[in-house]
């Protein structure tokens, strides 16, 4: 087996260094480049070949780019750095023609056709502009952000991960949540799964093996982006997910000094008050409060060698703090009721310190190095506690430091139409998570079902979360590229790979292997765990190798690709020693968790509608794989396999929190005046690495891995200077899900039962309506679960669709005013409407929620007088789905089950309340305003900012309580109370 790993192993990167080599004799593809293209013709319109055309910019470390026009008067400038060039046509016999202020965004082709007179009309003509606005090329949809919008937009975090959440349509997020807070983390778009959403370097992952393939411990510094351009759709053969793709253009640095230096301050007293009626009708004492926040960074570039050696660095430490509304600290944190202590509330605390650098060697005319390192730590005090149900107590403290991230790049321009690049990037991990000092190690995580805040997990982290109480994460991930473009006037040649390893090792503790559940202060059932766990989880490999064309016929641009997609992990053989309740263990190691091969095709087209480069039309149609990091792979280690938790019901007879019974006994027993029931699960504490098994056909084949297809319209219109309009339709589906089937049970091992939900105003038509179509499995099958994960396709059909419209704009003034932004509306339907082993899975299988808008607007305005700036940001997000779990008791579900609960007497079931998909929150909204001042002192630019967060001082609630009782719809989240941001930023 080893022999055999070695050998696909040194297969798959001699395949990578092969491909290298041919590449640099063959056409080859760029990734993320800018590119300006076009026609030449005079001014009979007849074509003009062998057209010179030079584009030049303070950018380009070479200075110029040069290229000639075909046969047909076509060509093309590859892989132009964004920034403000000059293009000079010249031909013998004619005048020279010269474009100049052409302003280039990232990964955008910019149309200049041209009309060259002949040389009696003109000596040189010339002409200034901006860049087109309209892409009639490329299909790819994306935001671009420049560096002065990202320095002069109001901005908690000053982040990528922030400026993101700018994007019209963005979902998953949060309005006023702490700055730099995970809660940055996660954005969806046009349906999207929100753990695809990646970051990139000069097109290179700087995202770890998260779930959904792109977890982001990395928190970038704003002081080094030179530009950032946030992908949401329609993305070529080089990119393997369909999620958001937010890459980062890093800035190089130059032949002149430059830097820059920023730093921001707020605390308690620049901070209002939103703590409203509502809130307190809702039960809450106080509202979130920021305590403290800072951030500093700075920046610095210039040359070691003039034209040859450029340098750029920049450092940042930032920190922030704030109360969460609703918790606090418990008054006696050993007791087992969570008592609050009002005048103390909750603490959520992150900190992000940075540290990078980047050298850029042009090594001659047609060679450049660029090597960029980063070293970003991130931090949390109170993990857990924003959004979630937990007491302080049950939080934990989390640090990543440090994660690294090394990059190396060289790019060939080999001949005005031959483009070579190889990268190789490094990304280190190492997160370690723990309670808090003042935790008793001794002490047992608690969950309380009713009380004053249902749900609320106290005293302890809570046993049933993964990562534990304790917990420890090392990855280390290595990427390698090479690609290459082939370029003639009509045809943009394309291929690629790319190849990702993964090697990760996740250990937890979960303090005594217990948590208690009680109901009103009372025992009602047990939670057990078998910890401690390690598991050693490796991508061998991830690797994509891809091949498009863009091909230009008059007006209409077709854009044809392919890739190739191999994902290969595997599980390292595991020794746990002997734990609480079970005895030691040793696993084997799994190969082929998963072996997924998959073709996806991408298809766009691109129509300039009048020729003029003012209008164009666009639809795409593309296929990719679902985001995939160790995810299958943990979940097929034997460890996880095995079972290690499991609950029973547990009468605490003398009230003394002790269980009596013993717990090492799986059956339900009695000892002293204590009552255990039988554990849910009897393959728990027993050796036994599948008792959940995946079906080959989920883990290994062609096409058998989770996918989306993703479909588009767009028009896009060239208003007038520097303004464009797209408006779009946007349609995402998804296939091959998986379902767990329970083969231990059928569906006629289940009896039904109906619960009555509570009389309460809160709920629709003031509750007391019945809840059927519940189901309870019969008592001879209690306990008794072998799992297999298969296709949902061998049951029925499930799908997942997203429909959605956009309207955007873009608009950048003479007098540099900005205005940007847009909005969507949009929804996700899906149906499952078929039953695996609970007929309850009917049970709200249809869900179609309603078409809710989104909308995102931000801009800025130089006043004419006096030096001063507004810029302002304005969001308009959906509001939390409203549901509501309701536990109920044995004896509520006893007159229709007629029988006990098969967990027992004491058993209770937790039931929905709302229909998913139905009732919603009132829609968020936030306007945050900046003010500045600016003064000149020769070369050097100094601003003083006033920065207003939610200036309307809105109380949206962001997350509510979903357990039902007296605290039911409690705020878990909520909007941060108008606060007032200082700030100066220096550039020179």
């Amino acid at each position: 087996m080893a022999s055999r790993i070695m050998r696909a192993a040194t297969l798959a990167w001699a395949s990578f260094f092969a491909l290298i080599l041919f590449f640099v004799l063959l056409p080859n593809v760029i990734f993320a480049q800018s590119s300006i293209a076009g026609t030449v013709r005079d001014t009979t319109g007849a074509v003009l070949p062998g057209v010179s055309i030079e584009a030049t910019s303070p950018v380009l470390i070479e200075k110029v780019r040069t290229v000639h026009t075909d046969e047909g008067g076509l060509y093309r400038v590859l892989d132009l750095r964004p920034g403000v060039y000059t293009v000079t046509f010249t031909l013998s016999g004619f005048a020279t023609v010269r474009r100049e202020g052409i302003d280039l965004p990232t990964s955008f082709t910019a149309t200049l056709n041209v009309e060259m007179p002949v040389a009696s009309l003109a000596e040189t003509v010339s002409v200034t502009g901006g860049a087109p606005t309209v892409d009639t090329q490329n299909v790819l949809q994306q935001r671009v952000l420049s560096n002065d919008v990202l320095e002069n937009i109001p901005s908690g975090s000053r982040t990528p991960q922030a400026f993101i959440l700018l994007t019209p349509g963005v979902t998953n997020v949060r309005l006023g949540t702490i700055p730099g807070s995970v809660a940055e983390l996660g954005a969806s778009l046009h349906g999207a799964i929100g753990g695809e959403s990646l970051i990139t370097i000069d097109g290179d992952r700087a995202v770890s093996g998260g779930a959904g393939g792109g977890n982001q411990p990395l928190r970038f510094n704003e002081a080094y982006v030179q530009e950032m351009s946030v992908r949401t759709g329609a993305a070529s053969a080089e990119q393997e997910v369909g999620g958001i793709v937010a890459n980062i253009i890093p800035k190089e640095g130059g032949n002149a000094w430059s830097g820059s230096f920023y730093a921001g301050l707020t605390d308690a007293r620049l901070q209002g008050d939103n703590l409203t009626q509502r809130l307190k009708d809702q039960g809450l004492q106080d509202v979130s409060r920021i305590v403290r926040n800072h951030d500093i960074s700075f920046g610095l570039g210039g040359p070691v060698i003039q034209n040859r050696v450029w340098f750029f660095t920049s450092g940042r430490s930032a920190n922030s703090r704030q109360t969460v509304a609703g918790l606090y600290l418990d008054t006696d944190p050993n007791d087992w009721v969570y008592t609050p202590d009002f005048s103390k509330p909750a603490i959520d605390e992150v900190r992000y310190p940075d540290a990078n650098a980047r050298l850029t060697w042009q090594m001659n005319q047609r060679n450049k190095v660029g090597i960029f390192m980063q070293r970003s730590g991130y931090g949390q005090v109170g993990r857990g506690l924003s959004g979630q149900n937990i007491a302080p107590a049950a939080s934990r403290i989390a640090n990543y430091i440090p994660n690294l991230f090394g990059q190396v790049i060289w790019k060939s321009t080999m001949t005005s139409r031959l483009l070579v690049e190889a990268g190789y990037s490094s990304f280190y991990v190492d997160r370690e998570q723990r309670p808090f000092p003042y935790v008793p190690s001794e002490a047992i995580s608690a969950i309380e079902v009713a009380g004053l805040i249902p749900g609320i997990a106290f005293r302890a982290p809570p046993a049933s979360l993964d990562d534990a109480i304790s917990a420890h994460l090392y990855q280390k991930q290595r990427d390698a590229k090479a690609s290459a473009t082939y370029v003639t006037g009509a045809h943009s040649i394309k291929a690629g790979v790319a190849v990702k390893t993964t090697w990760e090792l996740a250990t937890a503790k979960a303090g005594q292997d217990l948590q208690f559940t009680l109901r009103n202060g009372v025992p009602i059932s047990i939670l057990q765990t078998a910890t401690p766990w390690e598991r050693i989880q490796e991508i061998k490999p991830n690797l994509g190798v891809f091949a498009q064309d863009q091909w230009t016929v008059r007006r209409l641009t077709l854009n044809a690709g392919v890739r190739y997609d191999y994902f290969r992990a595997r599980t390292a053989e595991t020794h746990l020693p002997a734990a609480r309740w079970v005895p030691a263990r040793d696993f084997p190691a799994v190969e082929d968790v998963p072996n997924w091969k998959d073709i996806n095709p991408r298809l766009g087209v691109a129509y300039d509608l009048f020729g003029t480069g003012n209008t164009a039309l666009k639809a795409s149609l593309n296929r990719y794989v679902n985001g995939e990091a160790t995810e299958t792979a943990s979940a097929n280690h034997p460890l996880t396999r095995s079972v290690v938790r499991v609950t029973r019901n547990w009468t605490d007879g003398n009230g003394d929190f002790i269980p009596d019974c013993d717990l090492k006994n799986p059956l339900a027993n009695t000892g002293g005046s204590d009552t255990c029931g039988i554990i849910s699960n009897l393959n728990f504490g027993l050796n036994n690495p599948n008792a959940t098994t995946y079906a080959d056909d989920v883990l290994r084949g062609r096409g058998v891995r989770g996918y989306n297809w993703t479909g588009s319209a767009e028009v896009q219109q060239h208003l007038f200077a520097r303004t464009s309009l797209t408006a779009g339709y946007y349609r995402r589906w998804a296939g091959n899900f998986q379902v767990t089937d329970n083969l231990s049970v059928t569906p006629g091992d289940f009896d039904p039962f109906c619960v009555t939900a509570p009389v309460d105003t809160r709920l629709p038509n003031g509750g007391g309506y019945q809840i059927c179509g519940l189901y309870d499995v019969v008592q001879a099958k209690a306990g008794q679960v072998v799992s297999r994960v298969v296709q949902a396709g061998s049951f029925g059909k499930r799908t997942q669709i997203y429909d959605g419209f956009d309207l955007t704009t873009s608009e950048r003034f003479a007098n540099g005013a900005v205005l940007n932004g847009g909005m969507n509306i949009g929804r996700t339907a899906t149906n499952s409407c078929f039953v695996v082993d609970s007929p309850q899975a009917l049970l709200n299988c249809d869900i179609t929620p309603p078409f809710q808008p989104n909308v995102k607007i931000f801009g800025i305005y130089p006043v004419p007088l006096w030096g001063v700036q507004i810029s302002g940001v304005l969001q308009i997000i959906p509001g939390p789905e409203i549901t509501a779990s309701y536990v109920a008791s044995n004896a509520e579900v006893f007159p229709t089950l007629r029988r006990n609960l098969a967990s027992g007497p004491t058993g209770t079931v937790t039931v929905p309340l709302i229909k998913p998909g139905t009732l919603y929150a009132d829609n968020s909204k936030q306007l945050d305003i900046r003010f500045t001042k600016r003064f000149r002192l020769d070369r050097t630019r100094i601003e003083a900012n006033v920065d207003i967060f939610n200036i309307m001082n809105g109380s949206d609630v962001q997350v509510h309580n979903v357990n039902f009782g007296t605290g039911w719809l409690g705020p878990r989240n909520l909007q941060l109370p108008r606060y007032v941001m200082v700030s100066t930023q220096v550039n020179f």
